[in-house]
């Protein structure tokens, strides 16, 4: 994520993870059970997103990382494998999804709304697989009713998700003003468009990820608040996302409660965290498995 003041967004997180830990301790909302598997390389600090393909995850890191998705082992957490795309540049990656053809990755991070211009990186799977470096091609977006382009603070004109939902590319917005969900219909095919919400929906914090079961059409959302959360729609039939309902569940994540990434494979939830660092208070971020009834 790009951060113009790092000092308040620290000190942000750190509120956020007390907060986190004291409602916990509470039991106030239902949990989720999180297996937390082993942490990011190194090189992986700013992980953000998550993608299961071909036995392997995938994954980048955000604003300023390299324009590179990297293959990740499920059992050892090492970097099998990097593809450069290799007319990308990552200004703020912060989503990646797929349908049946296409890897679709979100440069859409814009926490304090000075971007003019957003963009969406699209590439054939089958290329991801078999080359060390790819060409994507490009969707270009801006928000219709964005007037000012001013660093106003945190921005309403943020998001964190890209997923697939019975074919159709949608985007959520982060919003760090209430916790109302925006979500938008992308078009598919590469060009520049103009975007507006189709409509919004309540949750329980900041939207960061969300991934989609195509076979019982279960769309999963995750993000964080005071804590960190999975929120659960079944039977998802169309995008009009506030139609359908929804459960919810607190996430106990022990390595980090800043939840950035969610894929759905071989029936199982999986989720990256982010690496913490304030003062010497510090959180390794994980890659793992939220259980799923």
């Amino acid at each position: 994520m790009i951060i113009s003041n790092v000092f308040d967004m620290k000190v942000f997180f750190q509120i956020s993870i007390w907060v986190y830990v004291f409602l916990f301790s509470l039991n106030i909302h239902s949990q989720c059970d999180t297996k937390e598997w082993f942490t990011p390389p190194e090189t992986l600090s700013e992980t953000s997103g998550l993608l299961y393909v071909g036995d392997a995850f995938y994954t980048f890191n955000d604003s300023g990382g390299k324009p590179e998705l990297y293959e990740i082992d499920t059992k050892k957490g090492d970097i099998k494998r990097t593809v450069k795309i290799t007319n990308a540049k990552n200004v703020d990656w912060e989503a990646i999804t797929m349908d049946s053809i296409f890897i679709y990755i979100g440069d859409v991070g814009n926490n304090y709304g000075t971007r003019k211009q957003l963009k969406i990186y699209k590439i054939k799977i089958q290329e991801v697989l078999e080359n060390g470096a790819v060409e994507a091609k490009e969707i270009i977006l801006s928000y219709a009713n964005q007037k000012s382009f001013e660093n106003e603070g945190f921005s309403f004109y943020d998001a964190e998700t890209l997923v697939v939902i019975n074919d159709s590319l949608m985007m959520l917005s982060k919003n760090w003003e209430s916790n109302v969900c925006y979500y938008y219909h992308i078009p598919k095919i590469a060009g520049n468009y103009s975007i507006s919400p189709i409509d919004s929906m309540a949750t329980r914090g900041m939207v960061t990820d969300a991934t989609f079961d195509t076979k019982t059409k279960t769309l999963y959302l995750v993000g964080y608040g005071s804590e960190p959360f999975l929120m659960t729609f079944a039977n998802v039939s169309s995008t009009d996302l506030k139609a359908f309902k929804n459960t919810s569940c607190s996430l106990n994540l022990e390595n980090s409660p800043q939840i950035e990434g969610l894929a759905f494979a071989k029936n199982k939830l999986f989720f990256t965290s982010e690496y913490f660092d304030f003062k010497g208070f510090k959180l390794d971020g994980a890659f793992g498995e939220i259980k799923i009834k």
